[in-house]
């Protein structure tokens, strides 16, 4: 047993190679070689192990750290139960998608649908993500439906689309459809938020403490302070280390309920500053 599983990738990627099948929880039960042999699915080739790719150092372990560019590499900790994984280079698509539990960081960034369908665990990006983080796949009513996604840089569109629970936090900016068709759940957002946020949603809550503009079918509801995001933010403080902005640790916000074409449940949290 060794305190990690180390994998270092050879050479630079030039094709896609689909790792949604590599079980990297079950790896604390596996040797080197045995890890080494785990076959991944490489476009226009077929299944190829992973000892093709990377030197592997290390096994039966829960702590598994990837080193060199990812981005060629689709479905990375798809249905992570348990594990933990350190990405140190950007990442591919649909990292972390269906994720039970355990903690997922990518030290880079990372390609379309992180967290797709995230059911548990963190998923910690410290770069920018592409579309539909923490979303639902194309087509599927279903995005989310627990854990949390962290996003230090920036998101994409669709950012928590068709989210049924948990929290996507953005440290930058996000872009258009925010929190579109969700039905609960929260999108956090210190920067500034994109066009139609929260479209098609039925509940959930979109928080900005940057710049937003709802949509004309959410209606104005009162400015107040509501207590449950001084929780969030002090939460995302102390237990993701992502503190917003000291001017926006408080201050009151602006509520509209919406979206009134759906269900009108849900609500857009706009932060004012004191006055």
């Amino acid at each position: 047993m060794s305190d990690e599983v180390v994998l270092t990738l050879k050479r630079a990627l030039d094709r896609r190679v689909d790792a949604s099948a590599l079980a990297l929880d079950l790896w604390a039960e596996l040797d080197e070689s045995a890890i080494a042999r785990q076959g991944v699915r490489v476009a226009a080739v077929g299944l190829v192990p992973l000892g093709e790719f990377f030197e592997v150092r290390g096994g039966r372990s829960h702590r598994i750290r990837f080193a060199g560019d990812l981005t060629q590499i689709e479905g990375l900790g798809t249905g992570l139960d348990g594990a933990e994984v350190v990405i140190e280079g950007a990442a591919g698509r649909a990292t972390g998608a269906r994720m039970r539990s355990g903690r997922i960081e990518v030290h880079g960034d990372a390609g379309w649908g992180a967290g797709l369908e995230l059911a548990g665990g963190v998923l910690d990006v410290r770069g920018n993500v592409g579309p539909r983080a923490g979303g639902a796949p194309l087509g599927a009513k279903r995005g989310m439906t627990g854990g949390v996604v962290i996003v230090r840089g920036s998101a994409g569109p669709e950012a928590g689309a068709a989210m049924r629970r948990g929290l996507v936090a953005v440290a930058g900016d996000v872009g258009e459809s925010a929190g579109r068709a969700v039905i609960a759940g929260t999108v956090v957002v210190f920067g500034a938020v994109g066009p139609n946020p929260g479209r098609w949603s039925r509940r959930g809550s979109i928080v900005a403490l940057g710049n937003i503009t709802p949509p004309a079918t959410y209606a104005y509801a009162c400015t107040y302070r509501p207590e449950y995001v001084a929780f969030l933010l002090k939460h995302l403080a102390e237990r993701h280390r992502m503190a917003p902005p000291r001017e926006h640790s408080s201050g009151l916000y602006r509520r509209y309920s919406g979206d009134l074409a759906e269900l009108g449940a849900g609500e857009i949290l706009a932060w004012t500053p004191n006055r």
